[in-house]
């Protein structure tokens, strides 16, 4: 029957761990490292239960199973979510190339993604982590035996995340000309990550590019910290700073620009200076978000628009919660000059 209906697949003796190489092998070339990472390890996660298994052996009880575990071990709904998607990715492919009829994972429940636990930082936790990082400054002593001082660059990065909600790869991806010192605006269309190896890439995705408005207090730290900068380059490049440096220059890298792991260890150890812990320099994007709407003011297509989320959905299932209780009263008193 199944040949007569065109659904016949030849036996064979393909193991998930040999098709999963496969799809890595696919995709190496077509997705950012820290996504390709992110597939090797959901594909771990597999293979603990998958690895050596033939592909047209798997049932939806070994996944299910599989998926079971995870949680059970304490890992999270949305890292078992995660890898449930890339394991039925996997299991596609061998249905493209004729090797399976039909995909286990379809007939398993997709774990559902828990609602993130923001871990947020008051305003007096973030000044006291900010002053930390600005009495931090860089100096150099000129030739006449002057001693010079800067703003420090963690501190520049760290004033940027908290008035713009910008990502620490998308803040350190900054270059001179992406920063609109009349219109107060910094144009934010490109990532910068280190994991596994070092990449330059454009946003995550359409909506991550987008043009941020900015304070004059920001704009005014950057135009301080750029004389910094002019500095070293003088030293390093023979010239000041020209429009298409990286904002984070650093001479001593291969790269030239500071790395997005260099921050987060500045940002920890300055969080631990502070007297405070556990708080992630990611958790300065979610600051920005909810001071804003805390204030009833900024609509969540806004603070969608400003964080650069694809999905108005994520932006409302992260930060909804946070809409001031009155704001339907407000709503209500504004309806009063209708009628």
């Amino acid at each position: 029957v199944e040949l007569f209906e065109g659904d016949f697949v030849e036996k064979n003796n393909i193991s998930f761990n040999e098709l999963a190489n496969r799809f890595l092998h696919n995709k190496k070339n077509q997705v950012r490292n820290s996504v390709y990472a992110g597939y090797e390890n959901d594909i771990k996660h597999l293979n603990k239960v998958l690895r050596d298994k033939k592909i047209q052996d798997i049932t939806p009880n070994q996944i299910d199973a599989l998926l079971n575990s995870m949680i059970d071990s304490g890992l999270s709904t949305t890292t078992a979510n995660r890898t449930y998607s890339v394991g039925s990715r996997i299991m596609e492919l061998a249905i493209d190339r004729d090797l399976l009829k039909k995909n286990p994972f379809r007939k398993v429940a997709k774990p559902k993604k828990a609602k993130p636990k923001l871990n947020i930082p008051d305003k007096e936790t973030v000044d006291k982590i900010l002053n930390t990082l600005k009495k931090d400054k860089s100096s150099r002593t000129t030739s006449e035996g002057q001693v010079k001082e800067f703003l420090s660059w963690g501190y520049v990065a760290t004033a940027i995340a908290v008035m713009t909600g910008a990502r620490r790869g998308e803040i350190l991806g900054l270059k001179w000309e992406d920063i609109d010192f009349e219109r107060l605006e910094i144009l934010i269309d490109r990532n910068i990550t280190d994991i596994g190896e070092f990449s330059i890439n454009n946003t995550k995705t359409k909506a991550s590019s987008r043009t941020i408005t900015i304070t004059k207090k920001l704009a005014d730290i950057l135009v301080e910290f750029r004389r910094g900068q002019d500095e070293y380059s003088l030293i390093f490049n023979d010239r000041p700073t020209i429009k298409t440096d990286w904002v984070f220059f650093n001479p001593f890298s291969k790269e030239k620009v500071m790395l997005p792991n260099s921050l987060t260890h500045l940002w920890a150890k300055a969080v631990k200076k502070s007297g405070f812990e556990k708080i992630r320099f990611h958790d300065l994007r979610h600051y920005h978000a909810i001071s804003l709407i805390k204030t009833g003011k900024i609509s969540i297509k806004d603070v969608q628009d400003r964080l650069g989320h694809e999905d108005a959905k994520v932006t409302m299932d992260t930060y909804m919660r946070f809409m001031p209780s009155d704001r339907s009263r407000q709503v209500a008193d504004l309806l009063e000059n209708i009628m």
